[in-house]
Parts: C-alpha cells; sequence; structure tokens
C-alpha cells in the first residue's frame, strides 16, 4: 500500500529550524471546526530538476504527482483534540485513508499513517488566532506573520499566514515553506514549499502548492462559482529549434464571472513556455482561451499551466501538459569524396531520428566553387531514412553542403570533393620511319599483282 505524505519531504526537514518567535496576546487554543465538516485539496503543480545523478526526486513529490485530489473530514472533537479521516484519491482510481488526531492547543499529533509528516501539526489551528499570535500555546510555537482578507472560493474570509526559511544544520539543504489558514475556522487552505539541495555533482529543486477547492465548512460546495481549465492538446510535439503550441481553454462553472490569471510553471530551464494571454476574463457560463508557446532542448517534459482568479488567490486549477521535443541528425558516411572529371562520385546521407522524430524531411544540395553538379536521391523522404549523394564536374576542389529541413529546423552536412582530371585515352604508337612504311606498301602492291597475273595465265594457257 502507498504511504502517502501531502506536506514535506520527509526525512531531509526533520530537522528544520522554526522562525522567530513573536509574543502574541493572550488566546484560547479551541477548535473552530465542527464533526461532520469535509475540506478537500487539490495538487496546483508540482516540479524537480536535478543536475545531480546522486539527488534523487523524494517520493514526496511522485506521490503528489499521482494525486487527483486530498480530502480531509472531521470525525470526532474532544476539548482541543480534533480527530480527521485524511483520504488520498489517486489517478488511476484507487485511494487510500488513514486517521489523524491534532491538539490545537500543543500541536502535537498522533496519527495512524505519515501523509502530513512534520506538518501534521499545521493541517488545523485553533479558530480566531491572528497576527502575531502563536499558533499553539506551547513555548517555542512560531508566530502568524500576517492576517488578511481574502477571497477563498468566492467568499471573503479572515486568512491567517506564516512563511519562513531556513536551512538544515550541517547540510546544504534550503527550504522554505508558506502556509495559510482560514482564520475562523482555523483550516489549512493553502500550502506551498520549495526545496534546494547542493550535491558534488551539481544541484538540485524542487517545489509543490497544494490548495483547498472545496469545503462546507462557510458554503455549500454544489453552489460555489469555479471554472474548469483544460489543454489541447494533452502533448506539446515539436522540433529542438522550433516552439509547440497548445490551447488553454478555460470555462466558467456555477455563474463564476471573473478574470483569470494565468502562469505556467516549468520543470526545467532546458524548456521555455509562455502564454499569449496571462490574463483573461470569464463571463457567467462563458470561456476563453489563451495560446501555450513551449521552446526546448531535445527531451521529455511536463509543464503546469497555473489559472487563479484575480479578486483572490484561492480558487486555483492546473493543467499539466506534456512536452516532447524531438529532433533529427543527418550523417555522410565519409567527409571527403574524389573521383575523376568523367565519372561521377557517390556518398550515402543517412538521417536518424532522435525521440521520436518522425517528420517528413526535404534534402538540398549546394556546391561551391562553380565546375561541380551534385544531386540528391530522392530529395523528399516521409521520414528519417537514407538518401544517394552523386556528383561529377571539372577538375578541382569543392566543398558541398547537404541541407535537410523539416518545418523550421535545419541540419547540414558538409562535404570535401576533390575531382582529378581523366586519364589520357590510349594511342597507336609506330616505330617504322615513314620511308619504310611507303615501301612496304610498295611491296604489298607488287606481291599482289604478281599473283593475280599468274593466276589469269592458268585460266588461259598458250594457244
Amino acid at each position: 500500500m502507498r504511504r502517502p505524505r501531502l506536506l514535506l519531504i520527509s526525512a531531509l526537514l526533520c530537522l528544520m529550524a522554526l522562525p522567530a518567535i513573536i509574543p502574541g496576546h493572550s488566546v484560547s487554543y479551541q477548535p473552530g471546526v465542527s464533526v461532520g465538516q469535509t475540506i478537500q485539496y487539490e495538487p496546483v503543480y508540482v516540479t524537480w530538476t536535478s543536475s545531480d545523478p546522486s539527488i534523487l526526486e523524494p517520493e514526496i513529490y511522485k506521490n503528489i504527482n499521482a494525486t487527483k485530489f486530498y480530502s480531509l473530514d472531521v470525525t470526532e472533537i474532544t476539548g482541543t483534540n480534533v480527530t480527521l479521516l485524511f483520504t488520498v484519491f489517486y489517478d488511476d482510481g484507487t485511494s487510500t485513508s488513514s486517521g489523524l488526531s491534532v491538539d490545537l492547543d500543543t500541536g502535537l499529533v498522533n496519527d495512524t499513517r505519515t501523509p502530513f509528516t512534520l506538518y501534521g501539526e499545521y493541517v488545523l489551528l485553533a479558530g480566531m488566532l491572528q497576527k502575531p499570535d502563536t499558533i499553539w500555546s506551547i513555548t517555542g510555537s512560531p508566530s502568524l506573520n500576517l492576517t488578511l482578507t481574502e477571497s477563498i472560493l468566492g467568499v471573503d474570509r479572515g486568512v491567517n499566514f506564516l512563511n519562513f526559511t531556513g536551512v538544515v544544520p550541517g547540510s546544504s539543504v534550503v527550504y522554505s515553506p508558506g502556509f495559510a489558514w482560514d482564520q475562523q475556522s482555523g483550516a489549512l487552505v493553502e500550502i506551498s514549499d520549495s526545496i534546494s539541495v547542493h550535491g558534488p555533482g551539481g544541484i538540485a529543486q524542487g517545489s509543490y502548492h497544494i490548495a483547498i477547492t472545496d469545503t462546507d465548512i462557510w458554503s455549500p460546495p454544489s453552489s460555489l462559482p469555479d471554472f474548469s481549465i483544460a489543454t489541447d492538446p494533452l502533448t506539446i510535439n515539436a522540433h529542438q529549434g522550433s516552439s509547440g503550441n497548445a490551447t488553454i481553454m478555460l470555462t466558467s462553472i456555477n455563474g463564476f464571472a471573473d478574470m483569470v490569471s494565468l502562469t505556467v510553471v516549468s520543470p526545467s530551464t532546458s524548456l521555455a513556455c509562455t502564454l499569449s494571454a496571462t490574463t483573461v476574463n470569464l463571463n457567467p457560463m462563458g470561456s476563453n482561451t489563451s495560446t501555450l508557446s513551449c521552446f526546448g532542448t531535445l527531451g521529455n517534459y511536463t509543464a503546469v499551466v497555473i489559472g487563479t482568479n484575480t479578486s483572490g488567490v484561492y480558487i486555483l486549477h492546473s493543467s499539466p501538459v506534456a512536452i516532447s521535443i524531438s529532433d533529427f541528425t543527418i550523417h555522410l558516411d565519409q567527409g571527403s569524396m574524389t573521383l575523376t572529371s568523367d565519372r561521377a562520385g557517390t556518398a550515402t546521407i543517412t538521417l536518424t531520428g532522435l525521440n521520436g522524430f518522425s517528420d517528413a524531411i526535404t534534402l538540398t544540395v549546394n556546391s561551391t566553387p562553380q565546375g561541380l553538379v551534385c544531386t540528391v536521391n530522392p530529395t523528399d523522404l516521409a521520414k528519417p531514412n537514407m538518401a544517394i549523394l552523386s556528383c561529377n564536374g571539372e577538375p578541382g576542389t569543392y566543398t558541398v553542403a547537404v541541407t535537410a529541413t523539416s518545418g523550421h529546423t535545419t541540419h547540414q552536412a558538409i562535404e570535401s570533393v576533390q575531382v582529378d582530371s581523366a586519364p589520357a585515352s590510349p594511342q597507336l604508337t609506330s616505330y617504322l620511319t615513314l620511308p619504310l612504311v611507303y615501301a612496304g606498301i610498295a611491296i604489298a602492291i607488287g606481291t599482289v599483282s604478281a599473283v593475280s597475273f599468274l593466276l589469269a595465265r592458268k585460266r588461259n594457257p598458250a594457244q
């Protein structure tokens, strides 16, 4: 069974430092939720890149990537202790459930599994806290950084924030978690986290964002205004050196009417993505679009497009987009060709697709200086394959460039051609002087005449 952990990388952050304590006013750490209430969350995005092969992607990131949404149900309240049922619904249609008990006064957690490792105590706070209250009553508790009024799921709510940055002692691990809670109920509404690790072979960086998507604590879930976000196509296929596009479609749900801010999160510096419109207006029951364009080096990536309503930061939806960047190579089987002026020379051109490249390719050839004629057969290939280069011309040294083009992607191979003069045709050579030749002719004529006279006498004897 998978053991999902919602809110933090496990062992790396066990020694994390808490932010400085700011003395708060006297508060009563009492629950602000009721039995039977439910909160749902969705992963907005998760990214992980590493240039050091020894730094592997943490399991928490893999689990978030495989999750469709999370659900927290309040099942029991005893004094300051609240028991929650935590359920993870995965993309493959399966789910797992487990228990979580939080003491809102001390922050202590008693759970039967580890989805909230280390941050389990942050999933629910006492109700009606505000800056600069400490989030628990015990000495050493962190203090709230900020209290604001924000629109959460279309309703104006007081929101408490806690953000800090720390370094794991004795390591190069830097982490920056951030939390937001509904002030009245104490329910977590958003968490984001980023981490960077320096290793001997490079650096690894990761981040994720999980946000509330539904709750019955302050509004009937079925009536909440909302919007959907979708991508067409789900996979962008592009050539290296060219951009590929997809349409981002946003649709109003339950009368949603607001501006939606769009951002795109790239998983790597090797991929750059932009949006034609970063702010899109949605009318009730209407829809609108923006175009996503991605440009990168050879490889497979997953970018995430995030939509946020501009009147509040808590209606967030995301759409993952797979990007496949392919390419091809061109190679001549020999770097140079030597031929004679009376015969053509040939070379084999090999085109090879990389990362699934299978598009049509057109070949052209050009030679310098003048005096050499080269052709390619065939000039049009339905997919990467082989072709033959043929050249003939006058004696000299030439440079031949074979250019392969597919869409906006072009590659070139260079061939050096040396044309030598054709050998001279063989000629009959006589070592006899001209007088001897004439004498030979005269003797031959005389011999033929004598033979003819004798033959004539035999046929005509004397009378």
